[in-house]
């Protein structure tokens, strides 16, 4: 076919909902199919567009762009990741809180970590413990844990001092175990055992009940452990 766009870009990037970042004199910029630029501004950096908006970046700062060329963040934090559900980490001030996809204000820059969220939750870190808020920003797994992982079909793996906990969004306790055991990850309701000497099995219990699964059950459970290389 015939060239289209001429080349010349010094770096040109993939397309991505009609929208490509390409280099012109060391700066970023954005172009659409025809090769016009969306916006007269440049910038240090760019990412590829996704769900209507892209990561721009100017003097260390991060902000957004939408696909008119409208920055609709303006680039004012230290880090700022691709927007999920409309929401997103930042960080301002040395410090984490949550923005939405039109810069306003989720949950405070007061903690150390935040996640993004799944399941409606997201894991973040104040001082040495971790908890989960919503979406509101509301604190609703209390900072208790020293560990904790991302929420996957209504279930996430924390550790509290020598034991290693499956809870649900309820913060209710559905299996424990005390190391050297411990739980290592989730996939489809299954849940990864793991010990101090690499050997993994997997943790299959009934969601429904609510009777939590003590350790000397769980430790029978998972017997046929398997190292796999």
């Amino acid at each position: 076919g015939d060239i289209v766009i001429p080349l010349r870009f010094e770096v040109a990037g993939s397309f991505s909902e009609g929208i490509a970042p390409v280099k012109v004199n060391g700066k970023w910029t954005y172009i659409d199919t025809k090769g016009n630029f969306i916006t007269d501004l440049f910038f240090d950096g760019v990412s590829s567009f996704y769900k209507g908006r892209g990561l721009v970046i100017k003097e260390d700062k991060f902000g957004v762009i939408d696909k008119s060329g409208k920055i609709v963040i303006s680039p004012s934090y230290s880090w700022l990741g691709f927007f999920v559900n409309g929401l997103s980490p930042a960080t301002f001030g040395g410090k984490v809180g949550v923005v939405n996809i039109n810069g306003e204000y989720i949950v405070e820059f007061k903690y150390d970590s935040i996640g993004y969220f799944f399941d409606g939750l997201a894991v973040a870190k104040k001082g040495d413990k971790f908890g989960y808020l919503d979406t509101k920003g509301k604190e609703v797994i209390p900072f208790e844990y020293d560990y904790a992982t991302d929420f996957i079909d209504g279930l996430a793996i924390v550790q509290k001092g020598d034991y290693s906990m499956v809870i649900d969004k309820m913060n209710r306790v559905k299996a424990k175990l005390k190391r050297p055991n411990f739980f290592s990850k989730i996939s489809e309701g299954i849940v990864m055992v793991e010990d101090d000497k690499g050997l993994k099995g997997f943790f299959i219990f009934n969601l429904s009940k609510t009777d939590m699964v003590s350790t000397t059950t769980g430790r029978l459970r998972f017997k046929n452990l398997k190292l796999f290389q």
